[in-house]
């Protein structure tokens, strides 16, 4: 047993290790705490695959930065050619795809906008 917890607290210890500090991520707090603030219904930027980079991009709206239209799809993938809602408001489709690695990295709850999204996908 307490080799178990030993073993548990040195793969932690070596986990930490590995994080990339937000720096070496290339984001600072402002970046999260701009982020924490995105509302359900925003483009969750970095956070969804769809996104132009591994960084927010501020600096560009949802619709310059959402590479949707323009990326190559998986055979079958739904309204691929129909904008995303988040960047398209005038569009009926949630194309937010989490990136999971980025979203647990940060520390962010996504859970509003994959709420959001299982709400879109209700109605449409």
């Amino acid at each position: 047993m307490m080799s178990d917890l030993s073993s548990e607290q040195s793969a932690n210890k070596e986990a930490k290790k590995r994080q990339l500090s937000l720096a070496e991520r290339g984001l600072t707090e402002i970046d999260l705490t701009h982020a924490a603030k995105i509302p359900a219904s925003g483009c969750p930027r970095r956070y969804c695959w769809w996104w132009i980079s591994a960084l927010f991009e501020w600096n560009l709206s949802p619709n310059e930065g959402c590479t949707l239209l323009q990326a190559k799809k998986p055979p079958g993938y739904k309204y691929g050619d129909v904008p995303c809602c988040r960047s398209e408001p005038s569009s009926s489709f949630d194309h937010f795809e989490p990136r999971e690695p980025f979203i647990e990295a940060d520390g962010i709850d996504a859970s509003r906008w994959l709420q959001y999204r299982a709400e879109k996908d209700a109605g449409a």
